[in-house]
């Protein structure tokens, strides 16, 4: 009941501006931490832990798809087109290439581009962008790279 009366009386002076992924339970929690003798924590502890999470989760998103690997190699190259011409650059540098058989391997463009959204924080994180627009009137995934290739 004390964590929840000092969320209450703390909540109007959380920063709303900088609140990280599911920022109603982050900003609640930021409240509570204004009362230093409630949490078992140190006022901004919890924010480094959350972002520490966060990240430990898009690593592992990251190593356990098996289009992480390639889709790197596009990226250094700076690979652009639909996600169908995605797919087939994908295909080619798969592998080895009895990798394109296994069922977690995107079998179609409409796969591949939700996989693309599912690893795009992971991939943000990792120096690669995938940028998405329109040239003619069909939707175009750019993929590029901005680090050293970690």
């Amino acid at each position: 009941m004390n964590c929840l009366c000092a969320a209450l009386r703390h909540y109007d002076e959380v920063d709303q501006t900088a609140l990280p992924r599911m920022a109603d339970f982050a900003a609640w929690v930021l409240a509570m931490e204004a009362e230093r003798d409630l949490l078992p924590w140190g006022p901004g502890e919890f924010s480094t832990v959350y972002a520490e999470n966060r990240q430990a989760g898009q690593r592992i998103a990251a190593d356990s798809s098996i289009i992480t690997a390639p889709l790197l190699d596009l990226a250094r190259r700076g690979a652009s087109g639909t996600a169908a011409e995605l797919l087939k650059a994908l295909n080619s540098f798969a592998d080895p290439p009895i990798i394109r058989d296994r069922p977690e391997w995107p079998k179609s463009a409409t796969r591949l581009a939700t996989m693309l959204n599912e690893l795009a924080p992971a991939l943000r994180a990792m120096g690669v962008s995938i940028a998405r627009k329109r040239v003619r009137g069909t939707k175009v995934v750019e993929l590029s790279c901005h680090d050293d290739g970690n």
